[in-house]
């Protein structure tokens, strides 16, 4: 396939066989040790970390007062010792799809819960949390809607999900995207004599592909996904992103939410670096 393609569609109304093989795909991208060690080194690595929003995620979740909250994709827990941090006390539960990873933290960890599996099918009751999280989440959901819907099950009347996620559409990028006609930035491709590889990789990062995330909903339909990521091509280390898919756009979960009643807030608002890494709040009705 060419670099330069744009294989995405819907994930809701698009071609639905393939969404399914991407779907098992990146399951086993996250779950199979060999995969997962690739995966875990470019999380583990100063380039991945977050600590701003990290914080501001935990300042969110414990702000609302929860006494049993569940993490979507706990990884290696970093936001269950953020909100130790953060001074909260109550119950947690954290959801992993690795299998090695959940048996870490058991160990670390005994005290509180840790789950094996996927967000599509965790063994969490309907209303069992006050508040539910995902850090960094939502853009590797291969069925974003869904992973949206099964969270807010999770939550009781006057709950809340909340999420972090980059928002791809008013970055202009997107990692899990190849672009040009070679791999490497303009400046290594100039430096290696490849004139037009720089000029035709530049327009792709500078013009094409953001005109192409800005368009993407009214193109290929909700929730759009990159049915090709980088991640599952390459064999190489993995940079941030390479393996995303969904093409997250704050504006798009807060359509989705308030279409459902949810009360939609942004804890630290949308404005500089929350502009294009998304802090966000559904709340139920009711108490």
């Amino acid at each position: 396939m060419s670099r330069r393609r744009f294989d995405w569609t819907s994930s809701t109304a698009g071609d639905l066989d393939r969404v399914r093989q991407l779907d098992a795909t990146m399951a086993a991208f996250y779950s199979r040790p060999d995969t997962r060690e690739r995966y875990q080194a470019m999380l583990d690595s100063p380039e991945c970390q977050q600590p701003q929003t990290e914080a501001a995620l935990a300042r969110a979740v414990v702000a609302r007062g929860p006494s049993r909250v569940i993490e979507v994709g706990c990884g290696r827990g970093r936001m269950y010792q953020a909100l130790r941090a953060a001074g909260y006390a109550g119950a947690y539960t954290g959801l992993e799809m690795s299998a090695e990873v959940i048996e870490r933290n058991r160990q670390l960890y005994p005290d509180q819960t840790w789950e094996c599996g996927s967000v599509y099918a965790a063994p969490f009751a309907d209303g069992s949390a006050d508040a539910v999280f995902a850090f960094f989440v939502l853009e590797h959901c291969v069925y974003p809607e869904r992973a949206l819907a099964e969270m807010l099950r999770w939550v009781r009347p006057g709950g809340a999900v909340l999420l972090t996620f980059p928002d791809f559409v008013e970055m202009g990028m997107f990692g899990s995207q190849p672009l040009g006609l070679r791999a490497g930035n303009a400046k290594e491709l100039l430096r290696r004599g490849r004139l037009l590889c720089a000029c035709v990789g530049l327009y792709d990062s500078r013009v094409r592909l953001p005109a192409a995330l800005r368009s993407a909903v009214a193109k290929h339909g909700p929730f759009p996904v990159n049915l090709s990521p980088w991640c599952v091509q390459e064999t190489g280390p993995l940079g941030p992103d390479m393996d995303a898919v969904y093409i997250a756009s704050k504006a798009e979960v807060r359509a989705w939410a308030e279409q459902r009643g949810l009360a939609v807030r942004f804890p630290e608002g949308t404005d500089g670096h929350y502009r294009i890494n998304a802090l966000i709040e559904l709340a139920k009705g009711g108490s």
